[in-house]
């Protein structure tokens, strides 16, 4: 007599039907309060505006950006197990709380284009985590996902940096494929994490000097900075 593989949860290893245990899903902290209207991050109840300071002094090349929930607590473990422990089946989960971000906030596009990772740090970890999460959603939503974005350099890592040195770091180590046309239209650019916004205002630059009419980010989780 066969019996059914247990599961369990990536986050605590308890047993569970589901892909992420009851009690870890009720921990992460979803973005249900105020958010910043461009960039998507959390905003604090005493924190006076709808804007949040970085996007007060920085101009971005994308049109909003949105996250699922706050990078920290069982947000930042569930997202760590997914990319660091191989625990791919992670992205099943997470490319249902962008969708059900994206049925939230009104979202569509024409394509799903998710930002590359260096070929060295691919061969290193086995997978790009944004494709796995994009090709995951894009069943999910039906609208096509496409590779039209590369990864040239391989940068430092963006949380040993500052603000000014990020955007700096990632300054043109992103290019376009020309054998896409996206021209004229409107791409969700999918990633796993929103900090300071620097990789997704170097990819939304180049996507935009491809002819990108509008570019909208989404990412599963963001920081928060007031």
């Amino acid at each position: 007599m066969l019996f059914p593989k247990k599961s369990y949860c990536p986050i605590c290893d308890s047993e569970t039907k589901d892909i992420l245990c009851k009690s870890c899903a009720q921990s992460i902290k979803f973005m249900n309060g105020r958010t910043c209207l461009k960039c998507g991050k959390a905003l604090d109840d005493i924190y006076n505006d709808y804007t949040c300071p970085d996007c007060k002094v920085i101009i971005h090349h994308f049109h909003s950006a949105y996250s699922c929930f706050q990078y920290e607590g069982m947000g930042k473990a569930l997202i760590h197990a997914f990319k660091y422990k191989g625990r791919t089946q992670i992205c099943e989960l997470l490319a249902g709380y962008m969708c059900e971000k994206m049925r939230e906030e009104k979202l569509t596009g024409d394509y799903l284009i998710a930002v590359p990772i260096h070929h060295n740090k691919l061969q290193k970890r086995g997978f790009n985590q944004s494709s796995l999460i994009a090709e995951s959603l894009s069943k999910k939503i039906h609208i096509k996902s496409i590779d039209c974005l590369r990864r040239d350099k391989e940068t430092e890592k963006q949380h040993k940096l500052n603000r000014d040195e990020r955007f700096q770091n990632v300054y043109n180590a992103f290019s376009g494929e020309v054998s896409y046309n996206i021209k004229n239209k409107s791409i969700l650019l999918i990633d796993d994490i929103y900090t300071t916004g620097s990789t997704a205002d170097e990819c939304s630059r180049i996507l935009k000097s491809m002819g990108a009419a509008k570019i909208v980010v989404i990412t599963v989780a963001s920081g928060k900075n007031t």
